[in-house]
């Protein structure tokens, strides 16, 4: 997979659940490239492949009822 296959994402969930995102980003070939921890939150900065990216908002949305989100970032060229 190259980089132009992902796309750049930021996902901010409760401290407590970012095992939980962790391993559904790994289970979608996901790539983390970075984490933040602010308070009860982590930020992770990640690559996501181009063909799970609806997959994975919704999961996200269903696995966490809005406590976690997820922002698309600019594709780097």
């Amino acid at each position: 997979m190259t980089h132009a296959d992902t796309v750049p994402c930021e996902v901010s969930a409760p401290a407590d659940h970012v095992g939980d995102v962790m391993a559904e980003l790994f289970r979608i070939g996901g790539q983390i490239q970075g984490m933040q921890h602010q308070d009860s939150r982590t930020l992770l900065r990640v690559e996501i492949p181009h063909d799970n990216v609806i997959l994975f908002e919704k999961w996200l949305s269903k696995a966490f009822h809005g406590t976690a989100t997820s922002t698309l970032l600019p594709i780097k060229l």
